[in-house]
């Protein structure tokens, strides 16, 4: 039964047709007179909806019929990589026999990159790129940028995509908007993803990728907008529903974030970086039994290696802080020793939770040993300063504060809007002012953030001063 998946070509009538006549041909046992390259397209249409164990039968199937063809052989060879066998991946690629084919070459490309050896593929794809034929070269190009991309080398992307002929065909803009993401320009991501939804405004995969590139620069209701537009067209979208979710977690609408989780993990019960982000959810709600017990059934599960181990430590440690059981928050943090992570950061964190419990000396020697482990970092500074005006200690926040942007002056864009909330609670009005105007100038996204409880959401950043000076008004008379 078909399903739609956002996916531009399998939501498309012709593939349609196609499935319908494969599974036609499978109910009445009639011999499958169809093209091999449909039937690999049949199968990753299969797997792309996470129904393996069909893409797997029909893969064999059409090898049985065809053991030489490319498709399926190429199908093998990303099922062995996506298992992490790059040795059972070259076996498999060893049965093409072309081994002058683009083909060939694209995954003998592949299968190094997943091996992490990106300087070897990299020659390898520039040393044949003289011998590809002169009407061929701009797809080769774009298929190495691509492969790039897949494997998060967004800078050698962006060298290859260079090269293709300069046309805006939408496959280019949305590879050059993908590559922009990775290397973290998400506006003029944004900028991209906007006009190709001007050219195809019922492209699933556009308005997610817009979402996410506004999710980035936090500009969540931006992204909430998006992701409603990617589930008008496909309602169980399955991006669109977490990217909503997501949004909705960071605003402080929990509770409607909670029932998002629970639709998207009835559908993907496996998602453990979703299970992460709804356990940290059922902690915002109150439900910390239940938010602990998940976060910790997830950092059983995700691998020693998993870059998301670090975020599970942390968010475990805080919901323990929060329920003044220090010991089991820095057993989760001492954790974090081990892995590829911000050591510096973690310092300050485990300085934060012993401040919340009151254990202000201890505190006080992380935060020094993380400032000068990080060379007096103006960044880790801050964070300690935020951490000490999370917990309340206004005077210290206010002079550390003073001191930061004092010594750092233009060269600080950072931390202003919060020396306007510390301002604010200290009633030292006037410099509050004066603080606002310096945020607004230097770093508007850090004041939609980190004010968001001092002014309405839809008021335009413009109108923050009139506002505060009516409040300060008020609070005068």
């Amino acid at each position: 039964m078909y399903r739609k998946t956002g996916d531009q070509y399998f939501d498309s009538k012709e593939f349609r047709n196609l499935l319908s006549q494969y599974e036609t041909s499978v109910k009445t046992a009639f011999p499958i007179f169809m093209d091999v390259d449909d039937l690999t397209d049949i199968a990753d249409y299969f797997h792309y909806i996470g129904q393996e164990s069909e893409a797997d039968v029909l893969i064999d199937k059409i090898l049985e019929l065809h053991p030489n063809a490319m498709g399926p052989i190429i199908y093998k060879v990303h099922q062995a990589l996506e298992n992490d066998d790059s040795n059972k991946a070259r076996e498999i690629a060893e049965q093409i026999i072309d081994k002058e084919s683009i083909d060939y070459l694209l995954l003998i490309g592949e299968i190094l990159l997943a091996e992490q050896k990106i300087q070897q593929a990299e020659k390898l794809f520039s040393n044949n790129l003289s011998r590809i034929e002169a009407d061929e070269v701009n797809d080769y190009v774009f298929d190495v940028a691509n492969l790039f991309v897949d494997y998060s080398q967004f800078d050698k992307a962006m060298i290859w995509v260079m090269r293709c002929e300069k046309r805006k065909s939408p496959e280019q803009m949305e590879l050059v908007a993908r590559i922009l993401f990775g290397l973290g320009n998400y506006p003029e991501s944004e900028r991209i993803f906007n006009e190709l939804i001007d050219t195809d405004p019922y492209s699933v995969s556009y308005w997610n990728s817009l979402a996410n590139a506004q999710y980035m620069q936090k500009k969540y209701n931006e992204a909430i907008t998006s992701s409603e537009f990617a589930m008008a067209i496909s309602p169980e979208d399955a991006d669109g529903l977490l990217m909503k979710a997501n949004c909705l977690c960071q605003i402080g609408e929990h509770q409607e974030a909670e029932i998002l989780y629970q639709r998207y993990l009835k559908n993907h019960p496996d998602d453990l970086q979703a299970q992460l982000t709804y356990g940290t959810c059922l902690i915002l709600l109150g439900k910390k039994g239940e938010g602990i017990a998940m976060l910790e059934n997830v950092q059983e599960k995700l691998p020693k290696d998993s870059p998301l181990l670090t975020e599970c430590y942390e968010e475990l440690a805080f919901a323990y802080s929060d329920l003044h059981m220090p010991e089991n928050a820095l057993f989760y943090l001492d954790k974090t020793d081990e892995l590829d992570c911000d050591h510096i950061d973690m310092k300050v964190i485990k300085g934060h939770i012993l401040l919340a419990n009151k254990r202000v000396k201890e505190a006080q020697n992380l935060f020094q040993e993380a400032v000068l482990e990080s060379k007096n970092d103006p960044k880790v500074i801050l964070r300690v300063i935020i951490s000490a005006y999370d917990n309340h200690y206004l005077n210290a926040t206010y002079n550390m504060l003073y001191n930061l942007l004092s010594t750092y002056g233009d060269k600080m864009v950072d931390g202003y809007a919060y020396m306007v909330l510390c301002c604010w609670d200290l009633k030292r009005y006037d410099e509050c002012l004066a603080y606002l105007k310096k945020a607004i100038a230097v770093n508007p996204n850090e004041v939609r953030q980190v004010l968001s409880d001092l002014f309405p959401p839809e008021l335009d950043l413009k109108d923050y001063r009139t506002y505060l000076l009516d409040k300060i008004k008020e609070l005068k008379s």
